[in-house]
């Protein structure tokens, strides 16, 4: 079967139902390629702290983002520092260093972590998707960003380690 477009003047296109067919099956392998990726869930600070405080989770890392002067002041009950922002005060007022997580996620320490469940988080919730993301993306399976970052967790009277 043949389907004929006439564009005006221009010459007659013939477009055959297999041609239609075939572009079909590409465009539906090509989407489902773009969906299979896989990606971070968001946590709400509620749900991470459920998660956080229970004491059944022994395959759970928290990770903290912040400088380490402010993991130092307090931070998530059992949450590790791998400090990937800075905070400079200018322009642009914070830097996000992601060779610092990268470092981390090539470590001892980070690989033995690929199948655990991880819940990061940075100081109001900005940069701890991309954070999260970025874990995903370098075959971290179960990842976690928490919603508010650790304003949302310390405004809700959640514990806090020092």
């Amino acid at each position: 079967m043949e389907i004929h477009y006439h564009g005006g003047d221009r010459v007659n296109k013939k477009i055959t139902v297999s041609s239609i067919l075939i572009i079909s099956i590409l465009a539906t392998s090509m989407a489902g390629t773009v969906l299979a990726r896989p990606f971070y869930k968001d946590l709400t600070v509620e749900k991470a702290s459920r998660l956080v405080l229970s004491k059944g989770h022994k395959d759970l890392v928290v990770i903290d983002l912040r400088p380490a002067s402010m993991y130092t002041a307090g931070h998530a009950p059992g949450a590790i520092n791998v400090p990937v922002i800075e905070i400079t005060g200018g322009t642009p007022p914070v830097i996000a260093h992601w060779d610092v997580l990268e470092a981390w996620m090539e470590s001892t320490e980070g690989q033995s972590h690929l199948n655990d469940k991880i819940i990061i988080y940075c100081l109001a919730g900005l940069a701890s998707p991309e954070g999260a993301q970025y874990l995903i993306d370098e075959g971290f399976k179960k990842v976690n960003s928490m919603e508010g970052g650790f304003n949302a967790w310390a405004a809700a009277g959640y514990p806090i380690e020092t």
